[in-house]
């Protein structure tokens, strides 16, 4: 499926920064993410340029552009906005930063927003196609960890990977896959409807601590491969 960004990220924005957005439109097609900060103009960035809007924008921009991502229901969005990021139709993830409220050494809130950066969701077909090469033997999936710095397409592999092995072909057999994604990057749900393709024997567990979720899926859904992304030890 091809998805046409424009008409999924620019008709959330308000009217005046919308007609700006619609004169730049290759740009927002092209882009890898679209910047928002008090103060400053909007910054379209793709890997090749970036482009910079007229509007400067300030704190009522910030709150009617999140008023129209929620479906003008903020408060029923507190939770992501609170983890730092929210995930829209499409697969988009905005990405927020403001001043944090913290309560028992948790995030309460986040007020006074001052930047928002919206993540463009691109799926990437068979990119996964060389490394399913080398984590298959004899028709079984070796169990794998797949390593790299930031930045480098790791999550974008997995769920090729995923979307595959759930899949099957003439060439792999399919798995029932349980995937357990903690921060809506894999199968960017939105309203329980993967907005990526991860194949049709796939369970997900949205937004749910990797431990815990994969407890719950082995329990639940019987999954012959578990999948999730960014696995780190805390820091002691």
């Amino acid at each position: 499926m091809t998805k046409n960004i424009s008409q999924e990220i620019i008709n959330f924005f308000p009217n005046n920064m919308r007609e700006q957005l619609l004169e730049n439109k290759k740009s927002v097609e092209d882009a890898e993410e679209i910047r928002i900060r008090i103060g400053h103009p909007i910054n379209i960035r793709s890997h090749r340029n970036e482009t910079f809007l007229k509007h400067n924008v300030d704190t009522g921009d910030i709150i009617r552009i999140l008023e129209n991502f929620s479906n003008n229901s903020i408060y029923s969005v507190q939770t992501e906005i609170n983890s730092g990021f929210l995930t829209i139709q499409g697969g988009h993830r905005i990405g927020i930063a403001g001043t944090c409220v913290f309560e028992n050494n948790s995030i309460k809130n986040i007020k006074y927003i001052s930047s928002l950066n919206i993540r463009i969701a691109r799926e990437v077909k068979e990119c996964g196609n060389e490394i399913l090469r080398h984590i298959m033997s004899d028709n079984r999936f070796d169990n794998t960890l797949i390593l790299s710095p930031p930045g480098c397409g790791k999550t974008t592999m997995i769920r090729d990977i995923v979307r595959q092995l759930s899949n099957g072909d003439k060439e792999y057999k399919s798995y029932q896959i349980g995937l357990v994604d903690e921060r809506s990057e894999i199968a960017a749900m939105y309203k329980g409807c993967p907005q990526n393709d991860v194949g049709i024997r796939t369970d997900i567990m949205n937004q749910c601590p990797k431990d815990i979720g994969m407890k719950m899926l082995i329990r639940s859904m019987g999954p012959q491969i578990i999948a999730t992304d960014e696995i780190r030890r805390k820091k002691r």
